[in-house]
């Protein structure tokens, strides 16, 4: 019966063995090395160990086991590092291994490693009476509970995470915690029925692992879990993504971050100082990496975990110097046309002004007159007050010219519309042709006009032109006239006025004539220096 039970067993540990060899081979040559890979491996290898010590036991048959039972302890360390590892990696596809996390891994291994290598240890573990039996030390049971612990631990997270992890919707509670299930049942009723020394049973449920494993890898995938959820989107992303912790250290980048600022593990601001500065704020940061000028779009979000509590923060960058250049290129484009538009303005309202304006005493000119007196005389006619002009013309200017010269002349005109411009008090002086001038007064009666008319000759009279030939005397006659509300006809008005300077002139020039019969007044007898 014992030799039945021994072949039947051996071919189990043989087809477990082969399995394991056949679904390591196919994961290595998959050639996808993520966590859940990684993992899935360290689970075929130490099985497959298991299995060949098995073998090595049913073969020689050793009397207290204790070697033995030892070195299956280191197996079962490494065995939980494996399942440890595909629990993380299959329940988060984002998950990978801190430093910290592969050093807490290695202490259950290093602790047997150290045991099994220490022949005064062993006691530890199994320890033998007077009478050359084994059994069990307390050592053994604490590695037991440890082992137990995290296999249990690593079913309960595949458990909580089936239903938002893509891969493990199809699957039941039952069918996830099957694979681990089945060894540990083995195992313990080995232990139960044999304790050190005896057949071990735990292979063949390695065999009923390694089925559903098998299936779990062809059928859906979950090997290929880590690349198709993180390289084929994470990895493959244009963006770059940053994962930091709450002490501001990379525990995670995808490719296109680590080309910008190098290798995770350490705080931001050592990994690169240019990042960690614009990765405080949300927006657009311009940024220069490797001597290359960019902008880059700053996006964070808080990683909550399933307590609500904050555990790190996420950082998308995003290179949008191409559309940031295209923009600031539309706005300066932009920019230089308002100005350029504003130079335009600034050109015509200067153009027109010019058009409106004499070059040569800077007062308004004919065209501007002509232009204002209708706009003035509806304005006065609406608020029901008269209109009156003073004509102005300098006395004997052609004598001036032919004198003294035109640049005299020039001179003359210049400072008869300095004079007229100042007496005005505000009221609008034109040169209205020649050496003529209007100064037009909205709101103004006959005899208040004849008194500026007055007032504006006296300023004139002041007027002393140097020239080489000795000063010029200047002298100007004036002819006023006035339109009362209701009757503002402005081209009759300008008529008027002319015909009251005509009068002016002939009663004597240097005088003030209005078209209302409103007494002349002659402001200075004075006969012109030319005129002798």
């Amino acid at each position: 019966m014992r030799l039945m039970l021994a072949t039947v067993l051996m071919v189990f540990y043989v087809v477990e063995i082969a399995a394991s060899a056949v679904l390591l081979a196919l994961v290595v040559r998959a050639r996808r090395f993520t966590p859940a890979s990684v993992g899935l491996a360290i689970y075929l290898v130490t099985t497959a160990v298991w299995s060949v010590i098995a073998i090595d036991v049913v073969l020689r048959r050793p009397a207290d086991g204790v070697l033995t039972t030892v070195w299956i302890t280191v197996v079962v360390a490494f065995l939980v590092v494996a399942i440890r590892i595909l629990g993380h990696s299959l329940s988060d596809a984002a998950w990978r291994p801190t430093r910290q996390y592969i050093a807490g891994l290695l202490v259950h291994p290093a602790v047997m490693v150290v045991i099994v290598s220490t022949p005064s240890m062993h006691g530890l573990i199994v320890g033998v009476d007077a009478r050359g039996h084994s059994s069990f030390a307390p050592g053994y049971w604490v590695h037991a509970a440890v082992s137990y612990a995290f296999a249990i631990h690593a079913a309960w997270l595949l458990v909580r995470s089936r239903r938002h992890v893509q891969a493990l919707i199809g699957y039941s509670k039952v069918r996830l915690i099957l694979p681990w299930a089945l060894p540990l049942i083995a195992n313990g009723f080995s232990v139960w029925q044999h304790g050190p020394t005896g057949f071990d049973y735990t292979p063949l449920g390695f065999v009923a692992s390694a089925v559903i494993i098998a299936m779990a890898m062809t059928r859906d995938g979950l090997a290929s879990l880590m690349p198709i959820a993180r390289v084929r989107v994470f990895e493959s992303l244009k963006d770059a993504v940053v994962v930091l912790d709450l002490l501001g250290r990379v525990v995670d980048a995808n490719v296109r971050a680590l080309s910008l600022m190098g290798r995770s593990g350490r705080a931001l601001e050592e990994v690169s100082a240019p990042i960690a500065a614009i990765a405080r704020v949300d927006g657009e940061h311009d940024l220069e990496i490797g001597g290359e000028a960019i902008v880059i779009r700053v996006d964070r979000s808080p990683l909550i975990d399933p307590r609500g509590r904050e555990v790190g923060l996420l950082v998308h960058l995003r290179d949008i110097t191409v559309d940031v250049l295209q923009r600031r290129e539309l706005v300066e484009v932009s920019d230089a046309l308002a100005r350029e538009a504003m130079i335009n303005e600034s050109l015509r309202a200067e153009l027109a002004e010019q058009v409106i304006r004499d070059p040569d005493t800077g007062l308004h000119n004919r065209r501007f007159v002509f232009a204002e007196l209708p706009i003035i005389a509806e304005g006065c006619a609406r608020d029901g007050i008269p209109l009156s002009i003073v004509l102005l013309d300098v006395d004997r200017f052609t004598a001036v010219n032919d004198t003294y010269g035109h640049s005299a002349g020039d001179r003359t005109l210049e400072a008869v519309a300095v004079a007229l411009d100042s007496a005005a008090d505000g009221a609008l002086v034109a040169r209205f042709g020649g050496e003529e001038f209007i100064v037009l007064l909205p709101g103004v009666t006959t005899a208040e006009a004849v008194l500026t008319a007055e007032t504006l000759l006296a300023a004139c009279a002041s007027i002393v032109v140097p020239t080489r030939e000795g000063p010029i005397g200047i002298t100007v006659s004036a002819g006023v006239a006035t339109s009362l509300p209701g009757s503002i006809d402005v081209v009759a008005l300008i008529e008027r006025a002319d015909g009251a300077l005509y009068d002016a002139k002939n009663a004597g020039r240097n005088r003030v004539s209005s078209d209302a019969a409103v007494s002349t007044s002659m402001i200075s007898e004075a006969t012109p220096p030319w005129t002798t």
